[in-house]
């Protein structure tokens, strides 16, 4: 996946791959983080860009937990959808709990997601 450095229309010298350790992120202004996130999480490399967004979590602010929180929900794989859930609601998780909601939002508002977030309900809710 590609990002671009600046707000032109890249060209091959201009773009560059997503670094892995997020730094470029600090040049994208915070109101199109979460669009930006969702944009790559939706039409990139789902996995791999999910993958890194999901391990940002522990180390991020809560607003900007919430921002990669609800663009991870913007995958198209329910499978990824429902590894998130699973993940997000395990006592170890470094999301909060108050935030599950926010994040099961995202996910019924793609596609799949609202089949995925009642299963997740109805399998969960007794836990």
């Amino acid at each position: 996946m590609f990002f671009s450095t600046s707000f032109d229309v890249p060209s091959s010298t201009q773009a560059r791959r997503f670094p892995d350790d997020g730094s470029c992120l600090c040049r994208v202004p915070i109101e199109l983080r979460g669009a930006l996130y969702c944009a790559a999480v939706r039409d990139g490399n789902s996995d791999t860009i999910w993958r890194h967004l999901w391990s940002r979590i522990p180390t991020v602010s809560s607003d900007e937990k919430v921002r990669i929180l609800k663009a991870l929900g913007c995958t198209r794989d329910p499978e990824l959808a429902k590894r998130l859930l699973a993940l997000a609601a395990d006592v170890k998780s470094p999301v909060n709990k108050r935030q599950l909601p926010t994040l099961m939002r995202s996910i019924a508002m793609h596609d799949s997601g609202p089949g995925i977030v009642l299963t997740f309900l109805a399998e969960n809710l007794q836990k």
